[in-house]
């Protein structure tokens, strides 16, 4: 089941996809309104590599995806599960093999607006693609702790 799926032009950023690309745009630290290698490589080291030995482990993924993006446990330990092998994976590697996780790389976000009615069709045929829809819920932005760059 997805929570606060968006409707129309909707826009508020209760709606799942919506996070999705506040996220992306929370990222961009290079500010080139694109969310690329380099941006997700920052984030990855400075956000999710809690013990900041290179690499992330499941743990440390899905402390961070749940309390961030608000994300059931369930799913983050179904996706790590189904995508990745080892328990612990060096940052770059775990760029390279990212796919729901990171699923709008290299996205102009300038063109956010233009991408409302394209991400949550996007997002929708993947999860049920990949029979993750039921495992799918996200909590209230107001549920989420901000990430800060230390």
């Amino acid at each position: 089941m997805l929570v606060g799926w968006p409707s129309g032009n909707d826009v508020s950023g209760g709606d799942t996809w919506f996070k999705l690309l506040l996220d992306m745009m929370r990222r961009d630290v290079t500010n080139n309104c694109v969310d690329d290698k380099d941006d997700v490589i920052y984030d990855l080291r400075n956000n999710y590599d809690v013990d900041g030995d290179g690499k992330i482990c499941e743990a440390e993924w899905q402390t961070r995806r749940e309390n961030y993006l608000g994300l059931s446990a369930e799913f983050i330990q179904h996706v790590w599960q189904n995508q990745y092998t080892d328990s612990c994976l060096p940052v770059d590697d775990f760029y390279n093999g990212i796919n729901f996780i990171y699923p709008l790389k290299s996205v102009k976000l300038f063109k956010v607006f233009s991408l409302t009615k394209l991400v949550p069709n996007f997002i929708q045929q993947w999860v049920k693609f990949n029979g993750l829809w039921k495992d799918f819920q996200v909590t209230s932005p107001s549920q989420r702790p901000a990430l800060s760059y230390s």
